[in-house]
């Protein structure tokens, strides 16, 4: 379950995540940091992460993005990943 800045946590399966999204960042960089992007709303690219804490992580996915604003959500590696 990923938990979104506070709110009821919501099942990562019911998400589906458009394929121009999901070019945003590369499979390789996802998998060795257990990131996915999940959707965009606002200018805002929403990112499930195994450490949504880690300031360096989301610095990283705005560099590779080259967005400005990056939401990251807690989910644990094995729904990541599946």
């Amino acid at each position: 379950m990923i938990k979104k800045n506070g709110e009821l946590p919501a099942n990562l399966e019911t998400y589906y995540v458009e394929p121009e999204i999901l070019k945003l960042i590369p499979k390789k960089v996802a998998s060795k940091y257990v990131l996915l992007p999940l959707f965009m709303e606002n200018e805002v690219l929403h990112v499930v992460m195994e450490k949504p804490d880690d300031p360096s992580l989301i610095d990283q996915v705005r560099r590779l993005t080259s967005l400005r604003a990056i939401l990251p959500h807690a989910a644990k590696k094995e729904e990541i990943l599946s």
